[in-house]
């Protein structure tokens, strides 16, 4: 599964370095359709696309369409794995990253703050992705 997840994101990376997100957008809208279809709108792979398509809004500047798809994904995970799985408390720190963007620091702290808390128990202090929610909340 994991490989799948680098392959997404390492074909996503590609594509909006070279300015084209919304053919990004739309190869993971096509394949968010099938794996709602064959997987279900809960399972983790469909979930995982719904971030990355959040992710895609997010870069565009559509914090509204973003916000909306983060949401889903954050409770489709908590239904799936449970709130205190890496995917639930990655989507929540991607909610507070993006509502920094937003210029809206207490509710983004506020998810940051859970996020760090939820990262260092699960991953370590030092770990990369406890040390990044810890530099967005400065």
């Amino acid at each position: 599964m994991h490989q799948r997840i680098f392959v997404k994101v390492f074909s996503l990376i590609c594509v909006i370095f070279v300015g084209k997100l919304q053919q990004a957008e739309e190869m993971y809208r096509r394949s968010l359709a099938c794996n709602e279809e064959v997987l279900g709108v809960n399972h983790v792979e469909t979930l995982s696309n719904v971030v990355l398509i959040a992710g895609i809004r997010a870069e565009s500047r559509d914090y509204r369409g973003a916000q909306t798809l983060y949401n889903r994904a954050r409770m489709g995970y908590e239904t799936a794995v449970g709130p205190l799985h890496s995917s639930t408390i990655d989507t929540v720190h991607s909610i507070g990253e993006m509502l920094l963007l937003q210029q809206k620091p207490t509710a983004a702290l506020e998810l940051l703050h859970k996020a760090y808390e939820e990262r260092l128990a699960y991953y370590g202090a030092l770990h990369p992705a406890t040390l990044a929610t810890l530099f967005c909340i400065g």
